[in-house]
This record gives structure tokens, C-alpha cells and sequence, in this order.
């Protein structure tokens, strides 16, 4: 299964299905960070998959923490890992839609109410 990632410096949220109502994998999660130095804290949800790491970064990088999950086997190695797009964009291609959307509804109670009168202009 694709693993779904999202990072900003300092934490780093990784999606495991392998996780998912599994409470020995979350155990084996916790105990493969908890120790290591530079890890100040980490966050296992059984119930949506989610482990979030925050971590030094002036001791781990995002990759270095993800070869540990792949070394331990918890993320598959031969899927990919798919890095989500940060929020403000998401919400850009949301503000473009629903302006479309309006823009649209607008001309279509225009048309409604005066569908001569609007087609005389472009005449």
C-alpha cells in the first residue's frame, strides 16, 4: 500500500496501513523511536494509521526517518511514498473551483432573468 507522508520541519506525519487496529505494530513504532536521540516526541493512531515524529532536524532528515521505518519493515520499500501537498495549495485549487462554480451560477441567473438583453450585448 502507498505510504502518505507530510512534513514540515521537525515533524514528520507518515500514513501506515500496516497500523490501522493493529496495537503490537503501534507498540513496535513506539519502541523503535522512543529511544533514539534526537526524537522529542512521537504519536501512534491505531484507529487512522497515522504516526507522527517530531524530531531534531539538525540530527534526522525526513529520509533518514523514513529508512527506519523501511529497514523495520513497518512502510514498504517497493511502494511508493506519496508526499501530500501542503495545505495552502489544496486550498488555492479549492478557491479556483468555487469561484468557477459561482462565476457560473452567476451567468446562469443572468441568462435566466434577461437571456435576450444578455445576448444582445455579445451582438
Amino acid at each position: 500500500m502507498t505510504c502518505f507522508i507530510h512534513h514540515v520541519s521537525g515533524r514528520l506525519r507518515v500514513k501506515i496501513a500496516g497500523i490501522k487496529h493493529q496495537e503490537h505494530q503501534a507498540k513496535k513504532v513506539r519502541d523503535l523511536f522512543s529511544g533514539l536521540y534526537g526524537i522529542d516526541k512521537i504519536s501512534v493512531n491505531t484507529l487512522t494509521g497515522n504516526v507522527v515524529l517530531y524530531y531534531d532536524p539538525s540530527v534526522f532528515s525526513v529520509d533518514q526517518l523514513l529508512n527506519i521505518l523501511k529497514y523495520n519493515n513497518l512502510v514498504d520499500s517497493k511502494r511508493p511514498i506519496v508526499f501530500e501537498k501542503p495545505v495552502s495549495e489544496r486550498s488555492t485549487q479549492m478557491g479556483m473551483a468555487l469561484g468557477k462554480a459561482v462565476f457560473s451560477w452567476a451567468v446562469g441567473k443572468a441568462l435566466e432573468r434577461s437571456g435576450l438583453g444578455f445576448l444582445a450585448i455579445f451582438i
